[in-house]
Order: C-alpha cells, then sequence, then structure tokens
C-alpha cells in the first residue's frame, strides 16, 4: 500500500525533472537563435596508403583552427536617411458645422431649402411670421413721430424763452433811460431849489413861489426813485426770463433723449422682424432640415431640434487621433499623408501638411487631436468619410542605422556587439531617433564606443556573445 509521503515525494520529484527540462529547453532556444552554425572538428576519414594518411592529418588540423569560432547572424552599419513616421485611422469633417435655431417664435410662412441643398451666405433658408411682432414695430415708430414732435415743441419753447430774455433786456434799456431822465429833472429842479431859496431869503421873490419850487424839486427825487424800483424789477424779469431759456434748452435735450430711446426701441423690434427671416451663416450645404410650412417654432431649448443644420464643405478637416507616444513629436507643418478607404485607398491631398493639435491629450483615448485642413472646393470629399492618414513626425538625413533587435542594455546603458577582427566586441553607444524596426546611432569621439559606417554588427540576440568570443558574422543575402 503506497503512502500519501511516498506520493508527496514522487509528484516533488516529477516537478524538479520538468523544471529542469524546461531550463533545458529555454537554453536550447537562445543558442539556436544566436548561432547559425558551429564548425566541429572532422573525424579522420577512413582509408588506407599515404593519401588517406595525408587527408586525414589535413582534416584534424582545419578542425583544430575552426574549433569555437561562433557564427551570428549581423548587419553592415550605413548611413541612411531615417524618418519616423505615424500611421492612425481619422475622419473627414467639415470645417464649420452650424446648427441653426429660432430666434424669435413664430410661425413657419415658408421654406425654402432642403437637405442636400447648396447655399451661399445671408441666403434665406426659411421665413416665420409673427403678427404681434408686426404691429410692435408699429408702435415703436409711432413713439419715434411722437418724440420727434416733442423735439419740434421744445425747439418753439426755447424760441419763446430766448425772445422773452431779449424784450426784458430792452425793457431793462428803456428804464435805464428812464432814471437819466429821472435824474436829470432832480439835479435841475435841486438847482432851482437853491437859486429861488437864495431870492426868497433877499426877498426878491414870494414865498409861494419857493414852495412851488421845493414841490417838483420832491416830485424829481420820488420820479428817480420810482425808475430805479422798475429797473430792478426789470432785472429779475430778465433772470426769470433766462432761467426759462435754461430750462427750454432742458426740455429739447430731454425731447431729443426722448427720441433716441425710441429711435433705439424702434430699431430693436425691427431687429426682432428681422429674425424672423432665417439665413445661412456662409457658404455651405444643408445637412438637415426639421421643420415645414405651418410648424410653430420657439426660441431654441436645451435638446430641442434645430431648425436646419448647415457645414461649411468648400474647406475640410481630416481628425486623427495620434497616440501618446507619438503626441510629442506632432508639430504643425508636418509633412502628411491621407488615402480615403472609401475610394480604394486612394491618395489625396497632395501635400497635406498638419495644421494643428491640441495641446492636451484626450483623456478617454490617451491620443492627441490633431488636424489637417484641405481644400474642397468641387465637393469631392464627403464629411464623415474615413481615411487613414501618416504623419511624418522627424526625420534625419544620413545617420548611421542599426536594426532596433541589434541593440541591448548592458549596465544600464544601450549597447551593441560588432564583429572586430574575427571576435567579438562590446560597443557601449547612444542612441537618437527610433524609426520603427531602426535607430539612429549617434556620432562617438572614442573608438571603444559607438558604430561606424560599414562595420558588421550582430542582428539580434547579441546579450548572449561574451566580449572577446571568436565570431563570424553573416550578412544576409543580397537582393535582386
Amino acid at each position: 500500500m503506497i503512502l500519501k509521503a511516498d506520493i508527496s515525494t514522487m509528484q516533488q520529484q516529477r516537478l524538479n525533472l520538468l523544471e529542469r527540462l524546461h531550463h533545458s529547453m529555454i537554453a536550447a532556444a537562445l543558442t539556436s537563435s544566436v548561432l547559425v552554425g558551429c564548425d566541429a572538428m572532422k573525424k579522420p576519414a577512413a582509408g588506407t596508403g599515404s593519401a588517406g594518411g595525408q587527408g586525414s592529418a589535413a582534416g584534424q588540423s582545419a578542425g583544430a583552427a575552426n574549433a569555437g569560432v561562433m557564427k551570428a547572424a549581423a548587419v553592415r552599419a550605413e548611413k541612411k536617411s531615417l524618418v519616423r513616421t505615424t500611421e492612425q485611422p481619422g475622419q473627414i469633417v467639415p470645417l464649420e458645422t452650424t446648427p441653426i435655431v429660432a430666434k424669435v417664435a413664430g410661425y413657419v410662412e415658408a421654406v425654402s431649402k432642403d437637405i442636400g441643398d447648396p447655399i451661399k451666405a445671408g441666403e434665406t433658408l426659411a421665413v416665420l411670421t409673427a403678427p404681434e411682432l408686426q404691429e410692435d414695430v408699429k408702435q415703436k415708430e409711432a413713439l419715434v413721430k411722437q418724440a420727434e414732435t416733442g423735439i419740434v415743441q421744445a425747439e418753439a419753447g426755447l424760441k419763446v424763452a430766448e425772445s422773452s430774455v431779449a424784450k426784458a433786456k430792452a425793457f431793462e434799456a428803456e428804464l435805464q433811460a428812464g432814471i437819466d431822465r429821472a435824474t436829470a429833472d432832480q439835479k435841475r429842479w435841486a438847482s432851482e431849489y437853491d437859486r429861488i431859496q437864495e431870492l426868497s431869503d433877499r426877498g426878491s421873490v414870494t414865498n409861494k413861489l419857493l414852495d412851488e419850487t421845493l414841490s417838483k424839486r420832491d416830485a424829481a427825487v420820488a420820479a428817480t426813485a420810482e425808475a430805479r424800483a422798475k429797473f430792478k424789477s426789470a432785472a429779475a424779469a430778465i433772470a426769470e426770463a433766462e432761467s426759462r431759456v435754461v430750462q427750454a434748452q432742458a426740455d429739447l435735450e430731454a425731447a431729443k433723449s426722448q427720441k433716441l430711446v425710441a429711435e433705439a426701441a424702434r430699431d430693436a423690434a425691427k431687429q426682432m422682424m428681422d429674425y424672423l427671416t432665417i439665413k445661412a451663416p456662409y457658404d455651405g450645404t444643408v445637412t438637415a432640415r426639421n421643420i415645414d410650412t405651418g410648424h410653430f417654432v420657439s426660441p431654441s431649448s436645451s435638446g430641442a431640434k434645430p431648425l436646419f443644420v448647415v457645414v461649411r464643405d468648400d474647406r475640410l478637416r481630416i481628425v486623427v487621433g495620434v497616440p501618446e507616444q507619438d503626441a510629442q513629436f506632432v508639430t504643425a507643418g508636418d509633412p502628411a499623408t491621407i488615402r480615403v478607404f472609401a475610394l480604394g485607398d486612394r491618395p489625396i491631398g497632395e501635400g497635406a501638411k498638419v495644421t494643428r493639435s491640441a495641446l492636451t491629450l484626450d483623456h478617454d483615448s490617451g491620443t492627441l487631436r490633431t488636424e489637417i485642413h484641405l481644400d474642397n472646393p468641387k465637393r469631392e470629399l464627403r464629411p464623415g468619410l474615413y481615411v487613414t492618414v501618416g504623419i511624418e513626425l522627424e526625420r534625419r538625413d544620413g545617420v548611421v542605422v542599426l536594426p532596433t533587435s541589434a541593440v541591448f542594455m548592458k549596465d544600464g546603458r544601450p549597447a551593441c556587439v560588432v564583429v572586430n577582427d574575427g571576435k567579438a566586441e562590446l560597443r557601449f553607444i547612444k542612441k537618437g531617433l527610433t524609426a520603427g524596426p531602426e535607430v539612429e546611432i549617434l556620432p562617438s569621439a572614442s573608438l571603444n564606443e559607438g558604430v561606424r559606417e560599414g562595420e558588421i554588427v550582430v542582428a539580434k540576440n547579441a546579450a548572449t556573445i561574451p566580449d572577446g568570443q571568436p565570431l563570424e558574422g553573416v550578412l544576409p543575402a543580397p537582393t535582386k
């Protein structure tokens, strides 16, 4: 009877055996990928006589000379142009897409355009009707006329006020002349009174004449005082008239302002009327129509369908998402090739270049939105078509190039194995541009580093070859 412990031991031994077999298979695979072949020592050929003996000796000598020489697939370092490109799917979209919505509420009176119709900027797409807007325009125009009448009245009032000032000033001048006359009379009678009094004192005239002269002198004084009082009253009247002028001027300015307000209200009403005519914003094509005659439409709300959708298709955008590993190399002006899938991968847009790209990568897709603009004057390309876009991201001319498989990391630095005088020589290198399966090798001032044009380099799995190992590089057969 077999115990559980024995079964466990047998299972462990089996696992150990499988593990050793797995390691042996990995080692054999690595050796077969590096070694193209190994020249083994040849055994002496069986033969008789001296000729056979000499042949056997020659074979032993050749075998001894080739013993331990490894053969490995190799390439010759060459100078060439290295171009890094990215090829991604994209889509043709219009340069502009505009949903046309209603600004005012109204009923559809006429529809002038349908899907597929070409349009010109300012061309009528549809006409709405709204009688209340027409009445509002009439009301605002009446208010403008009323304001104009108010200006005429204010101007007339200003003229009346100004004439009142002129009249008051003329009356003031007349009163000033009266004051001058009264003052002259007052002086004359005062002098006459002094003369009569002197005569009366000598007894040459009667007291009655003296009294009469005194009365006339007092009357002249009173007349002067009256003239002066009237003059003051006239000055007050002038001030009042001038204040009425100021008021009239203010009324005129208010009337003019009222007219401006009325005109602005009228223009706003007319603008609302203009919104009843739906017009094209630019040259393009109608791609959607969602109204018919008699429909009631209102200013667009969230989620509501637009009246029309129009696109500008005389110039198009090719939109492509460049993946993260290539995004940092994209710049405006990069050459691009475009092939349209629906046209049998036919190339379009000869000489096309990247127009612009977004600064940041899309959060969801992890790609950089890149655009190429193309003219489409004959409308041969339709928005929505899928394309394949190739972008030349970077270019190096006349540089030493190796396959990326020839480069490996050694002590944290890129390196390769060069076949030098029949032996493997480890060389540390500096990498430049990587483009697909090839990498640029930057020049090095040290002879012990870098790779020069024409040198033979192990093409793959070079990390397994020891430095100094006798080595023969097997170059690929030349292509015809």
